[in-house]
């Protein structure tokens, strides 16, 4: 399968879900959590690096992976299953935009919602909230941004000109 640049999978998300891709580049990070871990990857394409999840059951060299250090050259072969874009909206605020996941993988939303949730405590520790924005009135998002417990819901009007 021919590499391709962790930029284009940014530029391309949404044709990308489900698809298997390559991609290569260099370990910002490695979270081993026994039976799953998170490699941040960075091949030089673009500034954002690329959150890779492994899973201990379908890969034999598990181990081996979660115990290379931060700078190992990798080459990853996989499926895209989630993405999510979001911006600073104040100096404590965050504002997740969306998040898009292949239904398929059951728990997608979830891993994708607390990864970017850890990176933006990470990248911003001065942020106290994440805005999930408008639900859209749909009942299956609006029960799930409840599940976060949040700390306050701000309902929304819908202003016209007379």
């Amino acid at each position: 399968m021919e590499r391709m640049k962790i930029a284009a999978i940014f530029a391309d998300q949404e044709s990308l879900g489900g698809k298997d891709v390559t991609v290569c580049g260099w370990a910002r990070t490695i979270r081993d959590m026994k039976t799953f871990g998170f490699i941040e990857l960075n091949d030089g394409s673009c500034f954002k690096n690329l959150q890779v999840v492994m899973s201990a059951e379908e890969l034999n060299n598990y181990k081996e992976i979660a115990g290379q250090n931060v700078g190992a050259a990798l080459r990853v072969e996989g499926q895209v299953v989630a993405f999510t874009m979001g911006d600073r909206l104040s100096t404590d605020a965050f504002d997740v935009h969306f998040e898009k996941a292949y239904s398929e993988m059951q728990g997608a939303f979830a891993v994708i919602n607390r990864e970017f949730a850890r990176h933006v405590r990470s990248a911003h520790p001065e942020v106290k909230y994440l805005n999930r924005e408008d639900d859209m009135g749909i009942e299956g998002l609006r029960r799930a941004k409840e599940s976060y417990y949040p700390d306050r819901m701000v309902e929304k009007f819908l202003a016209t000109r007379k």
